[in-house]
């Protein structure tokens, strides 16, 4: 499966990998095994325009989520304004 994947989604995609277990810790995080592709999980995201770069072991991510980041990029973000997020973890 990790190979299917890797092949249709390359140049952009070179890792695949395989949530294990449930989110948990500080951060939610979760053990991951690596299916396909270079052992390397720093990831480059760009939505609307913002890149996001982080280590996908350390940082919760979703892209479900990708609709509340647009609501809030359009209607509560304002230019040059310092953005934290309270829930993130520890």
């Amino acid at each position: 499966i990790g190979s299917i994947l890797l092949d249709r989604l390359q140049p952009t995609t070179k890792t695949v990998v395989n949530k294990l277990g449930e989110v948990g810790g500080p951060f939610r995080t979760y053990q991951m095994g690596l299916l396909a592709g270079e052992d390397n999980y720093f990831v480059h995201v760009v939505e609307h325009g913002v890149s996001l770069y982080f280590d996908l072991r350390k940082v919760y991510w979703c892209t479900r989520l990708e609709g509340e980041r647009t609501y809030m990029l359009k209607n509560e973000f304002q230019s040059n304004q310092i953005i934290a997020d309270a829930f993130c973890g520890c």
